[in-house]
């Protein structure tokens, strides 16, 4: 050890390190070398612009800037082992202290440490690990920059680490990819009915992942044997798939989370940039959280496509049945008073020759009496004979059935048959509608 400290001051007194220049003149010069891994540790020097020989960077000097160092990890190294990882973060942080005396984590100069594997351009690769030491305001005292007021925190990340970590939850079912390479995070278990929760994500490193508006999506596996028709059982499930999401992530993770109750072993599909869940239920929970705070959460928008598709298929039936109703009563009708088609008013009105001697069916309005057996329809336009003469007492919507028989005063002339009194709109009781 004390070996390697001599021949390190030789290197440095003596400017017989290794160097690397970037684009922007800095050098990465190597400052120790970890005996366990091998890995190379350089820090970044400038060059002097008159000498053109490496100087320490500006950042040495107390309370300036950020001393950043590089680490170069063999190919054969694991970098997953955070214990591994930390222990050569630890090795270079004594290196630059050593290198830089006057540098002080504790005076606001933060310390960067990047690893990365191989050889490849220090400055500009993608590192593995990246750890940060730097100090911030602990409290208020005697002043900001004033040692005892300041305290030094890590921002540590290991991606190898965390792609294994993530590899680990994949396989065990913790993780579930989806297309567009999106994932969802498993929550929790619904006891009773035995529905599971999971939040969804873009990122496989975040399970609490939100939209840019705030939004957090939250997806329940409903069991087969479990009927959302009943709304009572859908509520208590979207406020336990919202309260697993609070737990798992803090009330204050997102400003709103939106539910959705798919059948279990749903797959969902990709509809380009989005995922589709198609979801058999919708709830939105809206709002700040601080309504959950008090143990309430408040539900402001819902819908239920289970319920919504039930009454869909109920009313098809209604609809269905109405209409078998409605074909029998038209059936009846024309059978009982032998009409031979039906025709519309202007087309008698055109030429009523074309149906003389015919028993024609005429959707049409009753106008009133112009004699005691005689009666206007369609606005005077078709007069009917042999009315009965308390049959009509207002102005009615009606089919009329009619055999023709010529013209009179201009208009056709009908000698009436049958009619049947319109109850709905449009006559849909006895007429099929267009």
């Amino acid at each position: 050890m004390k070996f390697s400290r001599l021949l390190l001051a030789i290197f440095v007194v003596f400017g017989l390190w290794e160097t690397t220049a970037d684009a922007n003149q800095h050098l990465l010069t190597l400052i120790a070398v970890d005996d366990q891994t091998g890995t190379r540790l350089f820090m970044m020097y400038e060059e002097d612009v008159l000498s053109k020989k490496p100087r320490p960077p500006s950042s040495c000097a107390r309370g300036f800037g950020t001393l950043e160092v590089i680490g170069e990890v063999p190919g054969g190294v694991s970098l997953t082992d955070d214990a591994v990882t930390r222990s050569l973060l630890t090795r270079g942080r004594e290196a630059a202290e050593r290198v830089c005396p006057r540098f002080s984590i504790k005076d606001d100069s933060p310390l960067r440490i990047k690893l990365i594997k191989g050889k490849r351009d220090r400055v500009q690769s993608d590192p593995v690990v990246v750890m940060v030491w730097e100090s911030v305001l602990a409290h208020h005292g005697p002043g900001w920059i004033h040692p005892s007021n300041r305290k030094i925190v890590e921002k540590y990340s290991n991606r190898d680490s965390q792609n294994a970590k993530e590899e680990a939850m994949i396989g065990s079912g913790e993780i579930r990819p989806l297309p567009n390479n999106y994932f969802l995070f498993y929550m929790g278990t619904d006891s009773a009915p035995g529905t599971k929760f999971w939040r969804y994500s873009e990122e496989r490193s975040k399970r609490c992942w939100v939209w840019s508006g705030g939004q957090s999506d939250v997806i329940g596996e409903v069991p087969g044997n479990v009927s959302l028709l009943d709304d009572k059982i859908a509520r208590l499930l979207v406020m336990g798939g919202e309260q697993l999401s609070v737990i798992t992530c803090g009330e204050n993770s997102s400003t709103s989370t939106k539910v959705y109750l798919v059948p279990a072993g749903y797959q969902a599909t990709s509809n380009g940039r989005y995922i589709v869940f198609d979801p058999i239920k919708v709830w939105t929970v809206v709002c700040c959280h601080g309504y959950y705070s008090g143990g309430q959460v408040r539900i402001t928008q819902y819908e239920n496509s289970v319920v919504e598709a039930e009454k869909r298929k109920l009313e098809q039936i209604a609809n269905a049945e109405r209409e078998a109703g409605r074909q029998r009563r038209w059936n009846e009708f024309i059978r009982k008073h032998g009409a031979q088609e039906m025709v519309e008013v202007d087309a008698l009105r055109i030429n009523p020759f074309l149906y003389q001697g015919k028993t024609v069916a005429i959707h049409t309005f009753f106008e009133r009496m112009v004699s005691p057996d005689i009666g206007l329809f369609a606005n005077g336009n078709i007069m009917v004979a042999g009315l009965p003469r308390d049959l009509f007492r207002a102005r009615s919507i009606v089919v009329l059935v009619g055999r023709v028989t010529g013209t009179t005063e201009q208009v056709p002339q009908l000698k009436f048959v049958g009619v049947h009194f319109c109850k709905e709109y449009g006559c849909s009781d006895l007429l099929a509608q267009r």
